[in-house]
């Protein structure tokens, strides 16, 4: 539905903007000439489109390698968890033995 709204106002929109913009309607007005011919312009937004798609990039990296390693630290918790409770079932186990001190 937005699809076919957006292609039914689409072209109005932009003859209207045009309009706006193009003094006497020739499709060569003095605004439409001089945003036709900015250089400068085109390349400042060109070098701040790429900059912004790699803060998207470097972001997107920075959450991946974050969440692994976050992923790797419970991992060893869990590990240091289950060993930690082994030694204690172990000294549990081994209380009434007499090599209990040499476990």
């Amino acid at each position: 539905f937005a699809f076919v709204v957006g292609c039914i106002i689409y072209e109005p929109w932009c003859k209207a903007l045009q309009d706006l913009l193009d003094v006497g309607s020739t499709g060569r007005g003095p605004i439409l000439n001089m945003l036709g011919m900015d250089q400068s312009q085109f390349m400042q937004n060109f070098l701040t489109v790429n900059g912004l798609l790699f803060t998207i990039l470097c972001g997107n990296t920075y959450t991946s390698l974050y969440s692994q390693q976050e992923r790797l630290y419970h991992a060893l918790f869990l590990e240091v968890s289950e060993a930690k409770s082994l030694l204690e079932q172990a000294c549990l186990v081994c209380q009434g033995r007499p090599f209990f001190p040499k476990v």
